[in-house]
């Protein structure tokens, strides 16, 4: 049971918006939030995604009136906090509710996007909104008035595909004044890899930050990681080879790990293509030991052989292939004229090449 008026307790990284929910439904009119007594007072939320349903997903106990088990009628709801827009320029902003629902930001007298009324079910609202880059105030209100309930808010903006408006990007501001965190995230495809690129103002417990690989935006993976700052006011650059990204449209985001709570950058999107396998032998000739120089060099063991003039393998080795382009190779064979095959995992390489003086 749910004390009125009852505070929760801080998160680990401040993340996420802060959220107060009331006893009764608003209809459209703000002035409702002053006047009504809250039930529970600046709990904070991840994000918002309660997804369309009849399932307590908002939590609100007693502050609701349940008309039948599991779901909650009758409540309202604000949802403050701050923004932080990595790059500025125009941002698309999705917001889903049943029942009506507000987007405002900064000091704005009108909403950015908007779900009036209460005669309908769950549907979508879009708006564009121009944000520079830094942090901007956000203030969300919601009611739910009966039947089945939902709020999602998703956006989708400059190099960045649409999503749910992930807790890295927004603040709670329960201290006021919030130092950023994430203020920059950069994807480059260079070759068949890809090039993660991320920078830091501030960072409060992080222990580290995991990247994720998805194909479809929905799914991922962990493909690596570097140690967070701990808890530190200095700027820090950090940086990650994905050396097997697949060909394609591919999806990464950060996770940061932080005391006890995930914390997620945007998603973003990069185009891996196909670049034309070389090889390249040097130097020749050569004093027994040479260099293949494979491009791109795409993580992988590969292999070896020389055959000698008369028809002969005269070597066979499993070659590494580091993603370093340059390998050497020491095959302690006679002098003479060699073919060499580099058998790999989609193609054979037939080179001729002369081993020592």
């Amino acid at each position: 049971m749910f004390t009125w008026g009852q505070t929760t307790p801080a998160t680990d990284c401040e993340a996420g918006l802060l959220a107060t929910y009331y006893r009764g439904y608003f209809y459209d009119d703000l002035s409702f939030f002053a006047r009504a007594k809250p039930g529970i007072v600046n709990r904070a939320v991840n994000e918002l995604n309660f997804p369309f349903g009849q399932t307590d997903m908002f939590n609100v106990g007693d502050v609701a009136v349940y008309n039948s088990p599991g779901n909650p009628d009758e409540f309202s709801a604000t949802y403050t906090g701050k923004l932080y827009a990595l790059t500025g320029g125009t941002y698309t902003f999705y917001l889903g509710s049943d029942d009506a629902a507000s987007v405002w930001f900064d000091q704005d007298t009108q909403p950015t996007v908007v779900n009036v009324g209460d005669a309908h079910g769950y549907r979508e609202a879009t708006a564009t909104k121009k944000l520079s880059a830094g942090f901007h105030t956000i203030r969300v209100f919601y009611g739910e008035h009966g039947g089945s309930q939902g709020l999602v808010l998703r956006y989708d903006g400059p190099d960045m595909i649409q999503q749910v408006v992930p807790n890295g990007v927004l603040y709670t501001n329960r201290n006021g004044n919030p130092s950023p965190v994430l203020t920059e995230f950069e994807l480059n495809s260079v070759g068949q890899q890809v090039q993660l690129h991320w920078t830091t103002a501030t960072e409060h417990h992080s222990k580290s930050f995991v990247v994720e690989r998805s194909s479809d935006g929905v799914t991922f993976e962990e493909i690596g990681s570097l140690a967070g700052a701990g808890t530190s006011t200095q700027a820090h650059t950090y940086d990650l080879i994905d050396q097997r990204a697949p060909l394609g449209t591919t999806y990464y985001r950060l996770r940061q790990l932080c005391g006890t709570q995930a914390v997620y950058s945007p998603i973003k999107a990069v185009e891996v293509k196909e670049v034309p396998l070389q090889v390249s032998l040097y130097p020749v000739p050569n004093n027994g030991t040479f260099y293949l120089r494979v491009q791109p060099a795409l993580p992988q063991t590969a292999t070896l052989e020389l055959w000698d003039a008369s028809g002969v393998r005269a070597y066979s080795a499993p070659l590494p292939i580091t993603g370093q382009p340059d390998v050497q190779v020491s095959p302690n064979v006679p002098i003479g004229l060699y073919t060499l095959r580099l058998q790999m995992a989609n193609k054979t390489i037939v080179r001729r090449i002369v081993i020592g003086h």
